[in-house]
C-alpha cells in the first residue's frame, strides 16, 4: 500500500463509525498494520482503548486521534566496493543494481541519484575512510536506494 493512501486512511479511520467487518479490506488492513494498541473502540456508549487482542468483526474501533505513522524505513542495496583499475576504487556493476558504467569510480557514487551512504558493519563512514577502511582489510559498501 502507498504510503500517501495509508495516511489518507488513517485520517479517515480517525473517525470511523463502522464495525470492523464492514470496513472495506483496506481498511481492515490499515487497522490491523496500525495495531489494536493505537485504537479505541466504542463500547457502552463510549470511547475506550480496547483490551483486546485482535479486532472483533462487531465491534466498532478507531483509530488514536494522537497516532502517527512511523515513516516506513528505505531498502538498500550494498554494492561492495573494491580496487577496480589501476588501484582506483569503485564498484562493479555485475547486474545486481543499475549503475550507469561497468566500473563507476568512488568519487563519483555520491553524485548518482539513488546513492544514500557508505557503510561498514551498519555503521555510516565518510567518503574520506574508505580507502583507508579498505586497506586496512574491512569490506566498504555503496548503499544505494531500491
Amino acid at each position: 500500500m502507498m504510503d500517501e493512501r495509508f495516511n489518507e486512511l488513517v485520517e479517515q479511520l480517525k473517525n470511523n463509525k463502522k464495525d470492523f467487518g464492514l470496513c472495506e479490506l483496506e481498511e481492515q488492513e490499515v487497522f490491523r498494520k496500525v495495531g489494536i494498541k493505537n485504537c479505541n473502540n466504542y463500547c457502552l456508549g463510549g470511547w475506550n482503548r480496547t483490551e483486546n487482542s485482535d479486532f472483533i468483526n462487531y465491534w466498532c474501533y478507531r483509530i488514536n486521534p494522537d497516532y502517527k505513522p512511523e515513516p516506513e524505513k528505505p531498502e538498500f542495496v550494498k554494492v561492495e566496493i573494491v580496487k577496480c583499475k589501476d588501484e582506483l576504487l569503485g564498484v562493479v556493476n555485475n547486474g545486481q543494481f543499475d549503475l550507469p558504467f561497468s566500473i563507476t569510480l568512488l568519487h563519483c557514487l555520491p553524485s548518482l541519484q539513488s546513492f544514500d551512504h557508505f557503510e561498514i558493519d551498519e555503521e555510516f563512514i565518510s567518503i574520506e575512510r574508505v580507502a583507508k577502511c579498505i586497506n586496512d582489510g574491512f569490506t566498504v559498501y555503496a548503499d544505494f536506494t531500491k
